[in-house]
């Protein structure tokens, strides 16, 4: 196999270039088609291992950090990319400690025992004085010695089994000997060389990327159409900007897109309820919005009791589509589109709030639009309908250069609140009023830089409390903070601000709240409970679920079937047969894939024993009110005499109905023995107050 590399290289503020391109313009990408190829065929399932080495010589410790603070930054880059991305999906897959430079029985060959995947990696600073060492040819050192501000390269190359690896190297942290400054590594922007930007930037290259801003001679016919203007994460050159660049924006996902797409599965949001923490109720209770192919997972809003649950999600074509679920998960309104055209579409995740001003429910969906190759800005844009239906009212708003953004309604100022990160991370709250007029752009949440940030939930009281993590070595760790809302005039008041420095975020947070005296919250893929005090540790549990570190978790609260206050959760599902959740155009799935059970092997009904459909347990009574009747008839169609159904479509879907609210019962109140306890990963949580009692910004209310 041939080697390409790319490098990473800064300095100091990102290139911007002049021409502005309308929306809907193509994108800007240049590709290595090679490199994706190969690690298709290496990954049929287009997931893909990530391991950190911790080999004396290429230990990752070479830069700086310990282990745990490298893994646990490279668990959440992982997820960002995750998130975001349909295909491929990595997964950490821990440290190994045999990926050396060093063989004894090839010296030409220096990855001879490295694993098939991808090794994240570093290098004595010793080494770069052995240069005419055999095993270690400058080009593996990222050409430290000529490239002047060089920070990482990544190539691909074979081990000893013709197996792919992808190598990603990390100059060495306070090297003299390598070209230009020493490197100082940082997660908190303190420094230029920042471990979250880089190692999604050479992971980049491992899948496919090259570095955008080339010209398209270089790049050649796979690339967009403007290589030049390009302010994505795969630039050569970018800024020390915490946000903007941790996670993938337009320009790369479009590359991702035109790598992989053939490789790309079909997705339904599937959502099922969260009861009797920390029990998990299992995935088979799940309902999918089927029909509705999906490439995020969903948003869900706090629903007051009586109220249908509001979602959004994106659909395959990048737009934000709003759904809303009655309190069996069956869906009251279908997916639909929220604003058509170019500046509905977002490459972040679309965010949801349910209110209520006294007079009628509104729903408040917002989220980030109109990125462009060569400019490093997007959008804000957020939509107002009434619960019931009716036309969105929709609001372009300020200026933002991340896509993270998130949405909340605070009760007792009337207020929707939607949550950003600056582009230093500092989170920010900007109010907006019931009508969606904007009352104040934007108030700093001070005190902490933020890898992360989460819904706020509020109480009637004045009171809100959001979820972010940290941007620090020894993080992201999750936090908390809890602010007031004012009107008059518009303000925030910053309450107080709590870190749980052991407890990881790996991913996407959000909270939600079915009881006031405690808060439900997600991190990634992990559950935890929170109580209503500010200090209050956290409770984490991590779901057994399949798929669950593929995609972030939705969460949001509502009232159950048994008019019980309760959570539900939301997971993007891949569309399969067998999986035991009706999805697509299946007619049933009892999950499995054996026929002759009422429900066959591409889960269509089918007759047995005078009934159809079911999901596992064919036969049985029914209620009087849903009985119905499988008949065969002999009928003779000009063909001769035949076995013909009749009613089979009333008749199993009826059945099926049935059974599946009745599975569904079973599985939300099983008795003692049907309990499962997920094991508990909490362990000594610490928590440290950084800030309380700051007005950040907005004028202090009256007295």
């Amino acid at each position: 196999m041939g080697v390409q590399r790319g490098t990473l290289k800064y300095v100091g503020v990102a290139v911007i270039a002049s021409a502005v391109l309308a929306p809907g313009q193509a994108a800007a990408y240049c590709l290595y088609p090679d490199y994706a190829t190969a690690l298709q065929s290496e990954f049929p399932s287009s997931r893909i291992p990530v391991y950190l080495s911790t080999a004396p010589d290429t230990t990752i410790e070479h830069t700086g950090a310990s282990q745990s603070d490298a893994a646990r930054i490279l668990i959440e880059v992982i997820a960002r990319h995750n998130e975001t991305v349909v295909a491929p999906k990595l997964y950490f897959a821990g440290f190994d400690d045999s990926a050396g430079y060093t063989d004894p029985m090839d010296d030409d060959n220096l990855f001879y025992s490295w694993k098939k995947g991808v090794t994240v990696h570093s290098y004595e600073c010793g080494l770069l004085e052995e240069v005419e060492k055999p095993q270690v040819p400058m080009k593996y050192l990222c050409d430290a010695d000529v490239n002047t501000g060089i920070k990482a390269c990544a190539l691909q190359v074979e081990n000893n089994s013709s197996e792919t690896v992808g190598s990603v190297t990390l100059v060495p942290a306070d090297c003299e000997l390598v070209a230009g400054a020493p490197r100082v590594w940082s997660f908190d922007g303190s420094t230029t060389s920042d471990l979250g930007h880089t190692y999604l930037h050479e992971l980049g290259h491992i899948l496919g990327l090259r570095h955008t801003n080339r010209t398209t001679a270089e790049c050649g016919t796979v690339s967009g159409n403007n290589p030049d203007g390009n302010t994505g994460v795969m630039r050569s050159t970018n800024g020390a900007s915490l946000s903007r660049f941790r996670h993938w924006r337009r320009d790369d996902l479009d590359g991702i897109d035109h790598l992989w797409d053939s490789y790309y599965p079909s997705y339904e949001l599937a959502s099922w309820p969260d009861e009797g923490f920390p029990d998990l109720i299992p995935m088979s209770a799940a309902s999918s919005l089927t029909g509705a192919s999906v490439i995020r997972s969903g948003s869900l809003a706090d629903a007051p009791p009586g109220a249908p649950q509001p979602l959004v999600t994106l659909d395959d074509r990048r737009r934000v589509v709003f759904a809303t679920l009655a309190d069996d998960d069956s869906v009251i309104e279908a997916p639909a589109v929220v604003e058509p055209g170019p500046l509905g579409k977002t490459v972040g995740n679309p965010e949801i709030a349910l209110g209520d001003d006294g007079e009628g429910e509104r729903v408040f969906v917002a989220w980030t639009a109109n990125e462009q190759p060569d400019v490093d800005v997007m959008q804000t844009r957020w939509a107002l309908r009434e619960l019931g239906g009716g036309p969105w009212t929709i609001t372009a708003g300020f200026d933002l250069k991340t896509s993270r953004v998130v949405a909340g309604f605070d009760p007792a100022s009337n207020n929707w609140l939607l949550g950003t990160l600056s582009e230093a991370g500092e989170p920010r709250v900007s109010v907006i009023g019931y009508g969606g007029e904007l009352l104040l752009e934007s108030a700093e949440l001070g005190g902490l830089t933020s890898y992360e940030i989460g819904n706020p939930v509020c109480r009637e009281s004045p009171g809100c409390t959001m979820l972010l993590s940290t941007s620090e070595l020894g993080g992201p760790s999750l936090a908390r903070v809890d602010f007031a809302v004012f009107s008059d005039p518009p303000s925030v008041f910053v309450q107080s601000m709590v870190v749980f420095d052991e407890q990881d975020v790996y991913g996407r947070t959000s909270l939600a709240s079915a009881d006031p005296g405690s808060l439900h919250g997600l991190a990634g893929w992990q559950r935890f409970e929170l109580g209503a005090a500010a200090n209050d540790s956290p409770n984490p549990v991590i779901p057994p679920l399949f798929s669950a570190q593929n995609w972030p978790l939705g969460l949001g609260a509502y009232t159950d079937d048994q008019a019980m206050r309760s959570h539900r959760l939301a997971l993007p599902l891949e569309v399969a047969c067998g999986n035991g959740i009706v999805q697509a155009a299946e007619a049933c799935d009892d999950g499995n894939l054996q026929p002759g059970d009422g429900c066959d092997d591409t889960c269509a009904l089918e007759f047995v024993g005078g009934e159809t459909g079911g999901t596992g347990d064919a036969g049985g009574d029914f209620d009087d009110d849903e009985a119905c009747q499988c008949a065969l008839e002999r009928r003779d169609d000009g063909r001769g005499l035949g076995l013909v159904f009749v009613g089979m479509g009333v008749c199993g879907a009826a059945i099926y109905r049935r059974r599946r609210r009745r599975r569904r019962r079973e599985l939300l109140h099983p008795g003692p023995a049907a309990s499962a306890q997920p094991d508990q990963v909490g362990h000594g949580i610490g928590a440290r107050e950084v800030s309380a009692g700051r007005w950040p910004v907005g004028l202090r209310p009256s007295e």
